[in-house]
């Protein structure tokens, strides 16, 4: 039998809770070996799929079998078929808010072997049974700690970190000595995404957090970082990290977290202000993270906001200009410096394009468009179609002033 058909996946738990009814009338033991006997026999995924139904039929009366041949099984593909059934009765447990009665030798012999190193598809099962099963913390928070330490698959570090989330707070103490004894930044990481629940933590651990703010594997930063933030600490070290993950940003959403901790961090600097600057001209190539950076500079004082000025002075093209103008940064809407940069770049227009997205965006200004348009017409050096630009965007702006 393919090993495959035994590793939970989303879909195949998907379609198996669907089946899943309560109540069953034939002897819950006899279904479970015929379903086993079945799912053996398979040829193809929808047998085992209609197979294994008939055992999540039964809901909690299959657990008291299932677990007898979970304990009882002698090698991985025993262990992988059980665990997966018993997982996915208990997320339909879970999904339906109920708290089943478990056998007593179930979460012993699944604390076991979470210390064992085993096929990938049993040690998801695994996670997934220690997740979906009522919280053991005291029994299984060190299992799962072994397997979290051990495996290098990010899918299965994202599946044991919420097993061990899902242990409520006991699991709490366990996590922390785990993070304070730990070597392995990538490890250290981990915890600290775990502990990002904690409004409090101790001063050894808090330490060991800010230690990792300046490891050389960015994930761990940003956890250390998040999970300092969420604890209300306000270490400099956390900018100096937010700034470094800013700089090293490959995808876009390491931009946006990035932008994002630089802006819970700043300290209003032009070293802020620069690098926000940077990340805009270098790395942003999208208006979800322009105007992320954007909100970012507009928190970061006087630096910040004379960095968002000269960004619309020299925008390379229409879209950047439109992406930094459509929405003006609240402390910038009542200043002259706004207007005079869109009416700059509405008389050097080369195109329609430019001159639509200046006249818009100073269509919202009114209070100090109008001003800077007046002064504007004032001028002797423009020419006609210049002048008519201008007055056409004072009309859309409320033009004359006695109109507002």
């Amino acid at each position: 039998m393919p090993q495959k058909r035994t590793a939970i996946r989303a879909g195949l738990l998907a379609s198996v809770l669907l089946w899943a009814v309560p109540g069953f009338s034939q002897d819950a033991s006899e279904v479970v070996d015929s379903a086993f006997a079945k799912m053996h026999a398979a040829e193809t995924e929808q047998d085992f799929m209609l197979a294994a139904q008939e055992v999540v039929r039964l809901g909690d009366a299959a657990i008291p079998d299932l677990t007898r041949r979970f304990v009882a099984a002698q090698d991985e593909a025993g262990r992988i078929e059980t665990s997966y059934l018993l997982a996915t009765i208990l997320a339909q447990s879970k999904f339906q808010r109920r708290v089943p009665e478990l056998p007593p030798e179930l979460v012993p012999t699944l604390a076991k072997l979470l210390h064992e190193p085993a096929d990938i598809s049993l040690e998801a099962n695994l996670a997934n049974l220690a997740g979906f099963a009522p919280p053991h913390p005291q029994e299984l928070a060190p299992g799962l700690l072994a397997l979290l330490e051990r495996t290098q698959d990010p899918s299965l570090q994202a599946t044991t970190s919420a097993a061990l989330v899902y242990q409520g707070e006991g699991v709490v103490p366990f996590v922390q000595e785990a993070l304070l004894r730990s070597k392995d930044d990538r490890f250290s990481g981990n915890l600290a995404h775990i502990l990002q629940g904690s409004e409090t933590l101790p001063d050894d651990v808090k330490a060991k957090l800010r230690s990792l703010l300046e490891s050389d594997d960015a994930e761990a930063r940003q956890m250390a970082s998040r999970t300092l933030s969420k604890a209300g600490d306000r270490d400099p070290a956390m900018l100096d990290a937010a700034l470094r993950d800013l700089e090293t940003a490959q995808s876009e959403v390491d931009l946006a977290m990035a932008t994002i901790r630089v802006q819970e961090n700043t300290d209003r600097s032009q070293r802020v202000a620069n690098a926000l600057k940077t990340a805009f001209e270098t790395k942003a190539n999208r208006i979800e993270e322009r105007r992320q950076i954007i909100v970012a500079l507009s928190k970061s004082g006087t630096p910040g906001l004379q960095a968002y000025l000269d960004l619309v002075k020299t925008a390379p093209n229409v879209e950047v200009f439109e992406h930094l103008t459509i929405a003006v940064p609240s402390e910038l809407k009542n200043d002259p410096r706004v207007a005079d940069l869109l009416i700059s770049a509405l008389i050097a227009a080369k195109d329609e394009a430019m001159v639509k997205s200046a006249t818009f965006a100073l269509a919202k200004l009114p209070s100090i468009a109008q001003p800077a348009i007046k002064e504007a017409l004032a001028r002797d050096d423009l020419d006609v179609e210049t002048m008519q630009r201008l007055h056409a965007v004072g009309a859309v702006a409320g033009w004359p002033p006695s109109r507002q």
